[in-house]
């Protein structure tokens, strides 16, 4: 007769090995480390990476089968509004081009010089997840921009984020957010049902507002919105959403599946890019000269000459602009947003110049 200690031995390895076959093979999941901003906002829409190479490293080897349970299937047949984003401030006019879709949304350039990342760009939002995705180099590279990275990203190209707050009273017309004070035009447009949200929560990221910034009922979606930015002097910049008349078949591929070959970026690397248009307007006269730009702020900046982009600068960059008809020119240099206008000044041609000789932020 067995004691009952023995009993209770026995018991326990028949129940161990019992675990240990029905656990085999499966590895407990290790809990990611979360941010604060983890706690307020959906699950992000791909793998965010920090700005170290292991990291990075660590992004590039994520694959298809880690996120497709994740992953929302796309409606076989779905179809998309046509949308035209317009960006409009003085000195500059810039667009992105895409479709709307009930759950995906996706932007890209249309090869207007107005943006601080070189064209060709893309930008891509889904219903279940925060924040956007940014592909380049023919998508394949790509950044997560978490919530709170657009404001930043369209400023100076960086990867940073900016705190999102929330606002009350999203029905009236003029709201008051952190970065703006917004008028907001809302319109109405049969058949995009819940997908206003997707532009409600890129547009309301511009004045780094959580999308509480504007209410957006069903069909609903934001037309028109005017930024008044905060600070001296009041500069403002508008932006205008347009839809198509029909539908088409949406068309961007589902994501965030990375696309083959893709990988994700920890950096940006931008060069000094010189703009086609002021080609046009001061390049290639007979009596000609050299003007060489300096931008000694700690932002990327567009340059204007006479009114005119010419290029964009980052921190400390220089670009130097061949054949530009000798004279006087006004020179300014300003932000993507307008928010930021540095104290003009006349650059001489031949000659060189520069603009934010001490670092302005």
């Amino acid at each position: 007769m067995r004691h009952p200690m023995q009993h209770c031995l026995l018991f326990g390895v028949i129940l161990c090995v019992g675990c240990s076959d029905r656990g085999r093979g499966y590895t407990a999941p290790v809990p990611e480390r979360q941010s604060p901003q983890a706690q307020v906002v959906p699950a992000p829409l791909g793998q965010p990476v920090d700005s170290n190479d292991a990291a990075v490293e660590a992004s590039r080897a994520v694959t298809s089968d880690a996120l497709a349970p994740e992953d929302m299937p796309l409606p076989i047949g779905q179809k998309a509004f046509p949308v035209l984003m317009s960006f409009r401030s003085e000195g500059q006019q810039s667009r992105l081009v895409g479709q709307l879709g009930s759950s995906r949304m996706w932007l890209r350039s249309s090869g207007d010089e107005g943006f601080v990342m070189p064209y060709p760009f893309e930008l891509r939002a889904r219903a279940d997840r925060a924040g956007h995705l940014l592909l380049w180099e023919a998508n394949k590279v790509m950044r997560f921009l978490s919530a709170g990275g657009l404001r930043p990203f369209f400023a100076d190209g960086s990867f940073d984020v900016a705190p999102l707050a929330s606002v009350l009273n999203a029905t009236e017309a003029v709201r008051q957010a952190p970065a703006a004070r917004v008028h907001i035009q809302m319109s109405k447009r049969a058949g995009v049902g819940d997908a206003g949200f997707l532009l409600v929560k890129m547009l309301a990221e511009f004045a780094q507002a959580t999308p509480s910034l504007m209410s957006c009922g069903l069909d609903e979606f934001p037309s028109k919105l005017v930024y008044e930015w905060q600070g001296e002097p009041h500069e403002s910049m508008m932006v205008t959403v347009e839809l198509g008349a029909k539908q088409e078949p949406f068309v961007a591929s589902s994501w965030p599946v990375p696309p083959p070959g893709g990988a994700w970026a920890t950096r940006r690397e931008y060069p000094p890019v010189r703009l086609k248009g002021a080609q046009e307007r001061f390049m290639g006269a007979s009596d000609s000269g050299a003007l060489t730009v300096t931008n000694r702020t700690n932002l990327r900046r567009l340059v204007l000459l006479d009114g005119t982009p010419v290029a964009w600068l980052g921190a400390g960059e220089s670009v130097l602009l061949d054949a530009v008809r000798k004279g006087s020119y006004p020179l300014d240099c300003r932000s993507f947003w307008g928010d930021e206008r540095l104290p003009g000044t006349v650059a001489q041609v031949p000659g060189k110049v520069s603009c934010g000789d001490l670092p302005a932020r």
